[in-house]
């Protein structure tokens, strides 16, 4: 295996000490081998801070909790996988960029505003991931066979399932990709930043109709994200890797500190009520 290239921080573009000793800890981190920071659905736990309840929609079932941190934890554990012969690529997961509001998603009551699922990088090319715990199929009354449901994306950067509207379609993706942009700046180079909605699902249909035909060129659409089911999830990760020039194929500390240092904690019911900071190790 070829020596993978870390290129160390650059202390001129952080704002203080605290900072470059973050980023100084992090060279060190990678330096020994770690690729992957955060843990899946951490944000979701911040459904439990009574704050949020009020942002809840009408009859609102925690199941939708459950489903949803499956389907990023089955996520997570395939990036996982998938990373193990790719050095240069980092995983991160459940990242919540500071300074962004945390809100719910009035259809869904699931967090949204400012969350990424799971983000990977290689050199300088970033791409974040939403897990989708949407349906793959049901039962036809009348045949009794199974059916997949047809997903698409359209211009206005929203998600349909069989052309109509449907709870969660209104996907952040557009937003997302704008505020990592706005984000992520490193002097190793130009971010270059994709999205990808990941419908955990075997079953689910991903049609583009633009092209009047099942999409799995793995070709990135005129908004920079596109969605894909569980079946092909690895072979588009295969392509966005691949299309990666080798001499990009390195580890920026400077894009991994940036990152990792959003990570969510999972919530803590005492936040609030006692000085947090007083618990930490001096």
């Amino acid at each position: 295996m070829s020596t993978i290239i870390i290129k160390p921080p650059h202390h001129e573009i952080y704002n203080n000490d605290k900072e470059i000793m973050k980023s100084d800890k992090v060279y060190m981190m990678i330096t020994n081998g770690r690729r992957h920071f955060g843990r899946p659905a951490a944000s979701l736990t911040e459904l439990n801070d009574p704050k949020l309840h009020g942002q809840l929609p009408k009859g609102w079932n925690r199941n939708v909790i459950d489903k949803a941190r499956i389907g990023e934890e089955t996520t997570s554990a395939m990036l996982l996988n998938w990373i193990t012969d790719k050095p240069s690529v980092i995983l991160f997961d459940s990242i919540h960029i500071k300074g962004e509001e945390t809100t719910v998603d009035k259809s869904t009551g699931l967090i949204e505003n400012g969350d990424t699922d799971h983000v990977i990088t290689c050199g300088t090319h970033v791409l974040i991931i939403d897990s989708k715990a949407w349906r793959g199929s049901f039962k036809d009354k009348k045949t009794g066979k199974r059916v997949s449901y047809v997903y698409w994306n359209d211009w206005h950067g929203k998600v349909v399932r069989f052309g109509k509207d449907f709870p969660g379609g209104k996907v952040h993706m557009k937003n997302a990709l704008y505020l990592w942009n706005q984000y992520l700046n490193t002097p190793d180079g130009n971010v270059n930043i994709n999205g990808l909605i990941h419908i955990v699902k075997d079953d689910a249909i991903i049609s583009n109709t633009e092209l009047g035909r099942k999409q799995n060129n793995y070709i990135w659409n005129h908004q920079k994200w596109r969605l894909v089911n569980k079946t092909h999830f690895i072979d588009t990760l295969n392509k966005w890797y691949e299309s990666i020039p080798d001499n990009d194929k390195f580890i920026s500390t400077d894009l991994t500190t940036l990152i990792s240092t959003q990570c969510c904690k999972p919530y803590d019911p005492r936040r609030g009520l006692i000085n947090m900071s007083l618990l930490e190790p001096k």
